[in-house]
């Protein structure tokens, strides 16, 4: 390749080369600009702003300018930050959250300790007397427990308490996904006993409807196989 090959084919070429390099200085000058004072503006074609850095709305206690982030939905609503409310909360430090239209906060991290701030997550009891829990005879595997979620995540976990109410029998209970079951029975005897089943992979793609349910049998003598759901979840890999 000669040198003249390298040179733009005519007038409008050239000039469309010196619009291109004109282009990318602006950029250029544009960033290091941004870059140098901490600030950031990217906004839709029509104005409408997707992305700030710089001043939060809110001052630190102190009256300084507190730094932040904000991202915006196409339509200019807020739908995350990183910045804190110090006239609120009483604190300079900040957190992530993330907004629904309405400008509630739906999800965000703790900014005092760590973890979660929102949503609230709930918690369930069991029952502790064993006598009041679901019971079968049965000699095969009987449905004691029946939910139906969502696939949110890919695994999820049991926690089981079980125990046979006739001493000398034994029995077992296992849980289904979908109808497959899922880890090894549990065996059971006369005896209150707490056992974790899983982390076991739900079944299906992101989303998919889940149908779980806990089983018992009774293998030996007379009686029942007891058994109560204390606790289950979903959790990552």
């Amino acid at each position: 390749m000669q040198p003249q090959d390298l040179l733009p084919g005519g007038p409008t070429a050239i000039w469309q080369a010196i619009k291109a390099i004109q282009r990318e200085l602006r950029e250029q000058r544009a960033s290091r600009r941004g870059e140098g004072i901490g600030r950031l503006r990217a906004t839709t074609a029509a104005g409408v702003p997707l992305v700030e850095t710089g001043p939060a709305p809110w001052n630190h206690i102190d009256g300084s300018t507190q730094e932040g982030i904000r991202l915006y939905r196409e339509d200019g609503s807020l739908v995350a930050a990183v910045e804190g409310q110090p006239s609120v909360t009483g604190s300079d430090r900040q957190y992530l959250a993330i907004y629904d239209r309405g400008g509630n906060i739906v999800l965000s991290d703790d900014f005092v300790g760590t973890g979660l701030a929102r949503p609230y997550l709930p918690f369930s009891f069991g029952r502790a007397n064993y006598l009041s829990w679901e019971a079968t005879s049965s000699g095969s595997y009987a449905d004691i427990h029946l939910t139906v979620i969502e696939k949110q995540a890919p695994m999820a976990y049991l926690v089981i308490a079980h125990t046979n109410d006739v001493s000398g029998a034994t029995g077992s209970v296992r849980v289904t996904a979908n109808g497959v079951a899922v880890g090894s029975p549990i065996s059971t005897i006369f005896n209150v006993a707490l056992t974790t089943v899983g982390p076991f992979e739900l079944p299906g793609a992101h989303m998919a409807t889940v149908e779980l349910r806990v089983q018992a049998m009774r293998s030996t003598g007379t009686g029942n196989v007891r058994c109560e759901v204390i606790h289950a979840s979903q959790i990552e890999s």
